[in-house]
């Protein structure tokens, strides 16, 4: 088999190159964006990354590989050729699949044959961004830096740890620096699906700007879906002293900051919404409208499925989002959908919480923090 790489600006540059030299059989086993060039990490310009295959005259001759050959695709996503399938049984058109995902996990390793050679560090580095979930991308990105660190000297494991860890930080802070509040700001909104926590989150951030920020905050709560979730709120803003606002509806609001005149930051709460629903995202988008906030906040749980939490951005992005709130990461040690949210949406995460004590478990989010969390201990030497 022989594999080649092209980094290109555009497709169709890709697809005449790889036709050219490989030929009309040739296949597109993946494709991705990659960043290169700049100066400093500034001004990097962006590419796609290509990777093609084509079977040597020994390999065409085997008959099965002929099926594979001739479906000339990109075996990124192989789940998409089972239509293509139809003329085969079940059975073997099950079985023609998994041998597409296993030649492309195959084709890809010969492509990228990074372990190779690399000392256990590396190793074990490329492991646990893997199991951490960042994307393929990042993954290498992060693993070439290593290996060049590597190679310039830097040998011991914690220097090559803190080297890793700083990469990544600079490299998503170059895309969105970190970002709480802003003072100016005086209307927040925080949004999301349900049971991610953003009443809990708003009363923690009210706290803070009380006890740290000397503001004299006030709650509003759309969210009269729930009953329980008005009572966690009243009881959040009685203890904290401060007021405590229903909106039944988007005409409520005019009233409702009439009121709310005197306080400098109003934290508005908002009934968590099946992110499938579009009639429920319309719904928020109309309350959102009389709010008119200077911020709006996503809040994520990093407990759910990395592909649910692409989905729920995607489909909150039909709503003005700001920034991030990362909820509940003392329940969870997968950490890389953080990192890839942030890297994929370019949006600033605001705050993190880990726990349900209020003011405690929430702090204003820190890339270091979240960056060593996904690396680990792997850069340690470990003893047989």
């Amino acid at each position: 088999m022989l594999v080649r790489r092209y980094v290109v600006s555009a497709m169709p540059e890709a697809v005449n190159q790889i036709r050219r030299e490989l030929g009309m059989d040739a296949v597109i086993l993946s494709s991705k964006k990659i960043r290169l060039g700049g100066w400093l990490g500034l001004f990097k310009r962006e590419k796609i990354e290509v990777i093609a295959a084509m079977a040597t005259p020994e390999q065409q001759s085997n008959e099965r590989a002929k099926p594979i050959a001739h479906l000339n695709t990109d075996l990124r996503d192989t789940n998409t050729q089972v239509g293509k399938l139809n003329s085969l049984n079940d059975i073997d058109g099950q079985r023609l699949l998994n041998e597409m995902q296993e030649m492309r996990k195959l084709l890809y390793a010969m492509a990228h044959p990074y372990s190779k050679g690399d000392p256990p560090q590396l190793v074990r580095l490329r492991e646990r961004l893997e199991l951490q979930g960042l994307s393929d991308a990042a993954t290498q990105d992060v693993i070439d830096h290593a290996r060049t660190v590597v190679q310039e000297g830097v040998k011991k494991g914690e220097e090559l740890g803190r080297s890793v860890v700083e990469y990544m930080k600079v490299r998503l802070r170059n895309e969105v620096p970190t970002a709480p509040l802003h003072p100016t700001s005086r209307i927040a909104a925080f949004v999301g699906p349900t049971g991610v926590g953003k009443t809990t989150t708003i009363a923690k951030l009210a706290a803070q700007l009380i006890l740290q920020d000397n503001r004299r905050p006030a709650l509003i709560t759309t969210d009269t879906y729930r009953i329980a979730a008005v009572d966690q709120l009243r009881t959040y803003a009685t203890i904290l002293g401060i007021p405590l606002e229903v909106a039944f509806t988007p005409e409520d609001i005019p009233a409702i900051f009439n009121r709310l005149n005197e306080h400098d930051v109003i934290l508005v709460d908002t009934a968590g919404r099946n992110y499938r629903d579009q009639t429920m995202i319309d719904e928020l988008n109309r309350m959102l409208d009389k709010i008119r906030p200077d911020e709006t906040y996503l809040n994520l749980s990093m407990t759910a499925k990395q592909s649910d939490l692409m989905d729920i951005v995607d489909s909150f992005e039909r709503t003005r989002v700001d920034k991030f709130v990362f909820t509940k990461l003392d329940e969870t040690n997968v950490l890389g959908a953080a990192y890839n949210l942030i890297d994929r949406f370019s949006r600033p995460v605001a705050y993190t919480t880990h726990g349900q004590s209020v003011p405690d478990d929430f702090e204003v989010a820190s890339l270091d923090r979240l960056c060593t969390l996904i690396v680990g201990d792997v850069w340690y030497e470990r003893s047989s």
